[in-house]
């Protein structure tokens, strides 16, 4: 699992590098959301945006839609450890497939560890 990105080269290569590694990154579904806002905000250019998401999408990233369940547990999880939803539901994912997480977020890489969730940075 991953989360957030950035919208830069090296966090394009940093998700380039865990797929390689691991073969399979998954992400939850408001990732794609998060990756575009980021890129767009970033550039400002529709074009140019959609390029950079495509070179995102290339990478391999999987979708993992945990459903109703998955967003209940995900609640648990940011009440437990103050997070924001969106931030809780690549814990959740995580935990749920027993999985790594990668993060530059200390507060959701501090609730991965509390979590027994091996942390990337």
């Amino acid at each position: 699992m991953v989360e957030g990105v950035r919208g830069d080269t090296a966090v394009l290569a940093f998700l380039t590098s865990i797929t390689a590694a691991s073969g399979l990154l998954l992400v939850p579904p408001h990732f794609w959301s998060e990756v575009t806002n980021g890129l767009f905000k970033r550039r400002r250019d529709p074009l140019g945006t959609a390029m950079d998401l495509r070179a995102v999408a290339e990478i391999g990233i999987e979708v993992a839609d945990r459903g109703i369940a998955g967003l209940v547990d995900t609640i648990a999880l940011a009440a437990k450890h103050q997070l924001t939803i969106y931030d809780a539901a690549y814990l959740q994912l995580a935990r749920d497939v027993e999985g790594e997480l990668a993060t530059y977020d200390q507060a959701l890489a501090i609730a991965a560890e509390a979590e027994g969730i091996v942390v990337r940075p």
